[in-house]
């Protein structure tokens, strides 16, 4: 019996039978590539779970974090301020009895801030009650004494 299973084996052995089958670095090459197939799945498996641990992490900042922020404040309509006056655009008023023309455009300028020039040289006398602004009190002036001044730009 025993020659028997003997033979039956060495048939077993010599049917399935490949060449370099029992080679020594083919049997390495299998073993590494089994090595590196379950580092693979390793690998790919953490990277999987640390994916899983930043997105869980993002959500929860997400909703989590919107009780956080502070409320919309309501605020007013823009609105634009309002331009700023011109020094000539504000309104004044004179009362000149026989005041000499240097005196009154000093007044004038002092009042209205704002420089005048072209002041005649000679002396003129000024006589006019006036309320206004800048401009239409120096074209009156020049209309009715003749004079030739204007406001420095």
């Amino acid at each position: 019996m025993e020659k028997e299973s003997m033979e039956d084996g060495i048939r077993f052995v010599a049917s399935h039978y490949k060449k370099g089958a029992f080679d020594r670095v083919k049997a390495w090459n299998l073993t590494t590539a089994t090595y590196r197939l379950r580092w693979r799945r390793r690998l790919t498996a953490a990277a999987a779970a640390a994916a899983a641990v930043v997105v869980a992490s993002a959500l929860t900042i997400v909703y989590y974090g919107r009780d956080r922020q502070p409320d919309a404040q309501v605020t007013a309509p823009y609105e634009a301020p309002a331009p700023a006056k011109k020094a000539e655009d504000s309104t004044a008023k004179f009362e000149f009895d026989g005041v000499a023309l240097t005196d009154a455009v000093k007044e004038i300028e002092k009042a209205y801030g704002v420089k005048l020039e072209g002041v005649p040289s000679e002396p003129k006398e000024l006589t006019l009650t006036f309320e206004g602004t800048a401009p239409d009190l120096i074209s009156l002036i020049n209309e009715s004494l003749d004079t030739n001044i204007a406001i420095a730009r």
